[in-house]
């Protein structure tokens, strides 16, 4: 079986998870802590020891639950409707 190589933009990504963004989540939080978008997927679980990424909510940085699980209101793209 082949192994696939995945490229982000810019084509120097091999799939390594560098310079990638998780939709919705928030990159770092208050404390500028890098966020672990493994933690924050639903269906995975970060398996590494010492993880050098904040295990909190992507939304609201609680380190009570994941995004996926989150019941705070959820993120909106700004309004670029104008006015009426």
């Amino acid at each position: 079986m082949r192994k696939q190589r995945f490229e982000a933009k810019g084509g120097k990504d091999k799939g390594r998870g560098k310079g990638k963004q998780m939709q919705g989540c928030a990159s770092h939080n208050r404390e500028g802590t890098p966020i672990c978008y493994r933690f924050n997927t639903a269906g995975e679980k970060c398996k590494q020891k010492n993880c050098k990424f904040a295990h909190q909510c992507g939304i609201c940085f609680s380190d009570k639950h994941a995004m996926y699980q989150c019941t705070a209101n959820k993120r909106q793209p700004p309004d670029t409707g104008g006015a009426a």
